[in-house]
C-alpha cells in the first residue's frame, strides 16, 4: 500500500485507519467492562462504533471500540491501537486523513 507523508507521519496506525479490519484477528488488551479482557478472536463485522468478533468455540462477541484498547494481527503486522483511533466506518476514517 502507497502512504502519502501524511500518512506516513501518522505511523503504522495508518494501515488500521486505510485498511479494512474484517478477517483480522483481534485481541482486547483493556476494556472499560472487564469481561471482554483478553477475548481474541477474527474480526467478522465492523460498524461505525463495534467491532464483531467470532472467538475459539464459535461464538459471536460485540466490542466496542471506544472503551477499549485493542491488538490487530494483519498479516505479520501486530498493532495496539486505542480503539478510538479506529472509531467510525472505514470511509470516515479514511476522510479523517
Amino acid at each position: 500500500m502507497n502512504l502519502s507523508p501524511k500518512e506516513q507521519n501518522l505511523g503504522e496506525n495508518v494501515l488500521l485507519v486505510k485498511d479494512m479490519l474484517i478477517s483480522s484477528r483481534l485481541k482486547v488488551i483493556h476494556s472499560s467492562d472487564p469481561s471482554l479482557i483478553s477475548k481474541i478472536g477474527i474480526v467478522k463485522d465492523e460498524t461505525r462504533n463495534t467491532l464483531k468478533i467470532r472467538d475459539q468455540t464459535g461464538h459471536e462477541l460485540t466490542i466496542p471500540k471506544k472503551d477499549c484498547l485493542l491488538e490487530f494481527q494483519m498479516k505479520h503486522n501486530i498493532m495496539r491501537v486505542p480503539g478510538a483511533d479506529i472509531y467510525g466506518t472505514i470511509s470516515e476514517r479514511i476522510y479523517k486523513l
